[in-house]
This record gives C-alpha cells, sequence and structure tokens, in this order.
C-alpha cells in the first residue's frame, strides 16, 4: 500500500519523475510507504516545515500503533 499525500495536483507519474529510479522502486516495492511533498521546504524539510513534519510522522505512528 502506498498512501501519497499529493500537493498542487502532483500525480503518482508526476512524483516519479522528481524522483531517482532507485529511490522510485524502492517506494512502489515497500508494503507501508507515505510520500510528503512540500513544495515550500527546501532540502532540510524538518527546519523549513517543522510542523508539518511533526504532525506527519506523530500521525503515521500513531495509525501503526492502533494497527497492533
Amino acid at each position: 500500500q502506498i498512501e501519497t499525500a499529493r500537493q498542487q495536483g502532483k500525480s503518482l507519474e508526476d512524483l516519479r519523475k522528481l524522483m531517482s529510479p532507485t529511490y522510485y522502486q524502492h517506494m512502489l516495492a515497500s508494503q507501508d510507504t507515505t510520500l510528503l511533498m512540500v513544495p515550500t521546504a527546501g532540502h532540510f524539510v524538518q527546519h523549513d516545515a517543522a510542523d508539518l513534519v511533526d504532525k506527519t510522522i506523530r500521525s503515521w505512528l500513531d495509525v501503526r500503533r492502533t494497527e497492533k
């Protein structure tokens, strides 16, 4: 299952064009991947969009905690 948070109308094909082929194949092969695009953030997304990153990680962890 691939959960993709899309901003600005990005499709999975659009994302493929932005990623290296190796990373894209890894993402497709994964059973549990969440991809969040933050167009306003630079390389250090954890600094540029700290609140969004924190909320996304917390949500990801909470979902997996309730699955067990």
